[in-house]
């Protein structure tokens, strides 16, 4: 598993879809734990959730309307 093309950035308040993972990465220091996701606008990738320094991708417990 290697890095990509950066296709996009997702900010705080993001909603995304997840369609595969988690997949886990050895890191430099630590293992990161990836998602394939898709956005609002269709783009679809694979994003860091959670290397052991902070916390990136959280779950939404609210149903899509």
């Amino acid at each position: 598993f290697g890095a990509g093309e950066i296709i996009g950035y997702l900010t705080e308040g993001d909603i995304v879809l997840l369609v595969d993972g988690p997949l886990a990465v050895a890191g430099d220091e630590d293992t990161i734990v990836w998602w394939f996701v898709e956005t609002a606008d269709g783009a679809r990738g694979w994003t860091p959730a959670n290397p052991s320094q902070f916390t990136l991708l959280e779950a939404n417990d609210e149903e899509e309307q």
